[in-house]
């Protein structure tokens, strides 16, 4: 099986990560003893030392008496594609956050608001970056839950562009204030179309939710050019302060893409075929396309009726070796296929069933759920037809025993019984047992 390897280190590294090949990545739900150091990988930018931490619930606090911004950053190239318009499949990030400012007026210089950063083109989330993020707090009376797309960092709110802002209605998404919120946001690279799902949580809900369920779609936009085709390989928590030492912002269960790993699967399952069908092409489907290629390797069993198996009854390009087919998959590359000819043999013989189930694969490409074809081949030969050799016999009536010869062809493939029926004719009085006896009929 294939996999970034990359992906695999850091996950080991950070000892937070839990990777799953089909499901989203828990980056850090921030589940370890309370510290003034963040920890499990990020990266801490503080006005005052100390002010990202891990409280004494398991979350993320970024606080301060001093008037700044307070971010950690993290560099995720390895767990997807974070140029995302280069990916196959829908991206998904899921985080929980809370403010606990009554008016978060926004990400001027001594204003406040919270932010969870999808993606920055570089570690300076307050300067010189491009990319996109979840806000939590605008100047004006109301603050909607905002996706943005900033061109200088989060530096001022001048530097922001709504890409997806909650309604003016219905609440609570609209105008928020201390809210606890669990926030989903989806990019399909296909479509270039961006959606934002939240959810309400209460404080005794906000860490033990898993923020992949939030549910009500706050809304949906195509923005298919700006900033995806760049490589925005760090994302962060951030919060902008004045300075009030009670308030502070919140994260955790932090959540992000999974990786877009080309998965193999036959197209389809079974096929039913005459035997003289000459070739048949059995395909591969890849989802998303390969990215390094490799090799599809698939196992041949012979099952009912066939005799002499690979090279006789059948033979496969690329050729079956040992009980393999080795499939080789070039990069960029959507399917894989191999060949069957099928040996229209003369002889009548059962139909014949044969296997082939794709048992590994090299480079990034990784097994499905549908991993075996099973191809049925009809005989179209029909049975052994049966003919007298001996077609008549002269003899005297003292000429003794006689005996009539049959061909069968071809040779059956099961025994089984002829009928042979007497006819008596001029001459004969009593056939059976006085004019002449048939071995197994009686008079």
């Amino acid at each position: 099986m294939g996999i970034s390897l990359r992906a695999l280190l850091i996950a080991g590294l950070f000892g937070q990560v839990s990777l799953s090949l089909h499901a989203q990545q828990l980056l850090d739900d921030f589940n370890r003893p309370a510290s003034t150091t963040v920890g499990g990988g990020w990266t801490e930018v503080e006005t005052t030392t100390g002010e990202a931490q891990i409280n004494g619930s398991g979350q993320l606090s970024l606080s301060s008496t001093t008037a700044g911004r307070d971010y950690i950053w993290q560099d995720v190239d390895g767990f997807y594609g974070t140029t995302l318009n280069t990916n196959s499949c829908l991206l998904t990030w899921a985080f929980c956050i809370r403010q606990s400012r009554t008016d978060p007026s926004g990400f001027n210089s001594g204003s406040y608001g919270a932010a969870f950063v999808l993606g920055a083109s570089g570690t300076n989330f307050t300067a010189g970056t491009t990319g996109y993020a979840v806000l939590f707090g605008q100047s004006g009376a109301s603050d909607p839950l905002r996706l943005v797309r900033f061109s200088n960092g989060l530096s001022s709110d001048g530097v922001l562009t709504n890409v997806i802002a909650a309604a003016a209605t219905p609440t609570p998404f609209n105008d928020l204030s201390t809210h606890y919120l669990a926030v989903r946001v989806t990019y399909a690279p296909t479509t270039g179309t961006w959606t934002m799902y939240a959810s309400q949580l209460s404080a005794g809900t906000f860490s033990t939710t898993d923020p992949l369920t939030a549910s009500t779609q706050v809304g949906s936009a195509t923005v298919n050019t700006t900033y995806v085709g760049n490589n925005l390989r760090y994302i962060g928590c951030f919060w902008n302060h004045s300075t009030t030492g009670t308030d502070a912002a919140l994260f955790d269960n932090i959540t992000i893409p999974q990786l877009c790993i080309p998965i193999v699967n036959f197209t389809t399952s079974t096929a039913l075929v005459n035997e003289n069908v000459g070739g048949v092409l059995v395909t591969m489907d890849i989802f998303p396309a390969t990215v390094t290629g490799g090799n599809i390797v698939v196992t041949v069993t012979n099952g009912l009726g066939v005799v002499y198996g690979a090279g006789n009854d059948y033979t496969t390009t690329p050729a079956v070796v040992g009980s393999d087919i080795t499939i080789p998959v070039a990069p960029g590359a959507t399917s894989a296929s191999f060949t069957i000819l099928v040996n229209d043999e003369l002889v009548d013989e059962d139909n014949e069933v044969i296997t082939f189930s794709i048992s590994s694969t090299t480079g990034d490409l990784i097994l499905g759920a549908d991993l075996t074809y099973e191809i049925t081949i009809i005989d179209d030969d029909g049975g052994p037809t049966v003919n007298f050799t001996t077609t008549s016999i002269t003899v005297l009536e003292n000429g003794g025993v006689q005996t009539f010869f049959l061909s069968i062809s071809p040779p059956p493939v099961v025994a089984g019984n002829v009928t042979i029926s007497v006819t008596n004719g001029p001459g004969v009085t009593c056939a059976f047992g006085q004019d002449y006896i048939v071995t197994g009929i009686g008079c």
